[in-house]
C-alpha cells in the first residue's frame, strides 16, 4: 500500500509541474499571439 501511495504522489507532483509547464506555455502562446496581431497591425 505504501508503493501505491509513493507513486501516486509522485503522479501528483509530476501533474502539478505539467499543469505549471501548461500555464507557462499558454501565457507564452497567448504573447506570441498578440505578438503576431501587433506585427499586422504593423504592417
Amino acid at each position: 500500500f505504501k508503493k501505491v501511495l509513493s507513486f501516486y504522489q509522485k503522479l501528483k507532483h509530476t501533474l502539478q509541474q505539467a499543469q505549471i509547464m501548461n500555464d507557462e506555455a499558454h501565457k507564452y502562446w497567448l504573447f506570441s499571439e498578440v505578438d503576431e496581431t501587433i506585427k499586422l497591425l504593423d504592417w
